[in-house]
Order: structure tokens, then sequence, then C-alpha cells
């Protein structure tokens, strides 16, 4: 891929920006009384994530209290 596909891909990302990144975190944090089931409000978190970072996968580890 050339510089500018590669630079004209990343300016079209809706969190290019540290505004966009902002508004996305903003998202979540609002998304965590929107969803009453857990698992729903995981993959909701991965998606966003995965937007955010721009990346292919995104990992969640849970940690367990009673361990």
């Amino acid at each position: 891929m050339t510089r500018k596909r590669k630079a004209k891909k990343q300016s079209d990302s809706p969190v290019s920006s540290k505004a966009g990144v902002m508004k996305t975190l903003w998202d979540i944090s609002q998304s965590l009384y929107q969803y009453l089931n857990i698992d729903d409000l995981i993959l909701h978190i991965i998606k966003r994530m995965k937007e955010v970072m721009e990346a292919e996968g995104v990992s969640v580890i849970l940690h367990d209290g009673k361990k």
C-alpha cells in the first residue's frame, strides 16, 4: 500500500483525530448504562475499541474476584 493510500485510509477513519478518539471513549462510557446483558456490553465495547485502535482484533480479560 502506498503512503498516500495509507494516509488517506487513516484520515477516513471516524476516530483518526484526537477528538474522534475522545468521542468514542465518551460513547463507550455512556453505553455502560444502555446494555442490560453483560455479553452485549462487552461486544459493544470490543467493536468500538477496534475502531479506536484501528485493529483487526481485540481481546478482553475479565478478572474473577472470587479466585
